[in-house]
C-alpha cells in the first residue's frame, strides 16, 4: 500500500491549488504514470496528478492492483481539488464504488469505504446535503467486512462521535463511550488509541461530568499520543488543571511540572511553574 493513503484518509479539509497537466503521459508505462500521479499526490499537486492518475486508470487491465491504486488516488485527487464541484466529487463517489464493485475484497477497500463515508458526512461543497445515516452505514461495513484493519478503528471512533450528536441523549453517549473503551481492549496497539482516548476523556468531562473519569482518560491519551512532549503542553495543562480540580495535587504538581521542564515554547510554560510554586508552597514544599 503507498504510504500516501493514510495520510489522505484523515485529511478530509485539504483545499490545496494544483496546477496544469501536461502532455508528457503519452509515452509512459502504466507503472510509471501511476508512480508520477502518486508522487504528485502526495505533493499535493492534485490537477497534476489526475491527469496521470487518469492515463494509468485506462492504461491497467480493469480490476489489477494498478489498476486499483490509480482508481483510488483518482479519487484522493478529485476529492482535493479546489474549487470543489459537485462534478468532482460525484466523479469520486463513482470511481470509488467501482473500485469496490469490481474488487470488493480490495486491500484498499479500507481507504475506499472511508473517503465514501467522510464525503457523506461531510458538506463538500455549498448546498451539499450530508448524510449522516448513510455515513454509518458505510462506517458499519467497514467495521463488518475488515474488522482487524486500523481503518476500523476510526470507523468505531466516527460511529461513536455520532452517538454523542445530541448532548440530551445520554443514553447514546454512554452506549458511545462503551463501543471505544471495547475497541479500545480489543485493539491494544491501534494507531488511534490517542484520539479514542481524547474522546472518552472529552464526553466523562463535557457530557457525563465525571472529572475523575476524565482524567484517567486524558492520562491514557498522554500514554499513547504520537506527539513529542514539545508539543503536548496543552495536554499537559489540561491534566494537570482536572487533577487539581478533583484533588490529585501529586498529579497536578506532576504535569505542571512536565509542561514546564519538557514543553518549552508553550504559551502556558509560564503559568505552569507559577501553578507548580504554588502548590508545592501550599504542600510545605514537597514536590
Amino acid at each position: 500500500m503507498h504510504p500516501f493513503f493514510a495520510f489522505v484518509i484523515l485529511s478530509g479539509t485539504l483545499f490545496l491549488l494544483g496546477g496544469c497537466g501536461d502532455q508528457s503521459h503519452l509515452n509512459r508505462s502504466p507503472s510509471a504514470l501511476l508512480k508520477s500521479g502518486a508522487e504528485m499526490a502526495s505533493r499535493f499537486a492534485f490537477y497534476e496528478a489526475e491527469e496521470k492518475l487518469r492515463a494509468a486508470r485506462e492504461a491497467f487491465p480493469p480490476g489489477s492492483e494498478g489498476w486499483q491504486e490509480a482508481s483510488y488516488l483518482l479519487a484522493v485527487s478529485l476529492r482535493h481539488q479546489t474549487p470543489i464541484t459537485a462534478r468532482k466529487i460525484g466523479e469520486a463517489r463513482e470511481t470509488l464504488e467501482g473500485l469496490l464493485e469490481r474488487v470488493p475484497d480490495s486491500a484498499l477497500a479500507p481507504e475506499a469505504l472511508m473517503l465514501l463515508a467522510r464525503m457523506d458526512e461531510l458538506r463538500n461543497f455549498p448546498g451539499d446535503p450530508t448524510d449522516v445515516e448513510a455515513a454509518a452505514a458505510r462506517y458499519r461495513l467497514l467495521l463488518e467486512q475488515f474488522p482487524e484493519s486500523d481503518l476500523a478503528d476510526l470507523a468505531v471512533l466516527r460511529l461513536a462521535a455520532q452517538g454523542t450528536l445530541d448532548p440530551a441523549n445520554m443514553e447514546a453517549a454512554r452506549s458511545s463511550v462503551a463501543m471505544i473503551e471495547e475497541r479500545i481492549a480489543a485493539r491494544p496497539n491501534s494507531p488511534y488509541l490517542w484520539p479514542m482516548w481524547e474522546f472518552v476523556a472529552s464526553t466523562h468531562l463535557l457530557l457525563f461530568k465525571d472529572n475523575s473519569a476524565a482524567l484517567r482518560a486524558m492520562i491514557e491519551a498522554d500514554k499513547h499520543s504520537r506527539l513529542n512532549e514539545g508539543r503536548r503542553g496543552n495536554l499537559f495543562w489540561n491534566i494537570a488543571v482536572l487533577a487539581e480540580e478533583t484533588g490529585d495535587r501529586a498529579t497536578a504538581k506532576a504535569y505542571y511540572r512536565r509542561l514546564f521542564e519538557r514543553a518549552k515554547r508553550s504559551p502556558l510554560n509560564t503559568e505552569a511553574k507559577l501553578r507548580l510554586e504554588a502548590l508545592e508552597a501550599a504542600d510545605g514544599g514537597q514536590g
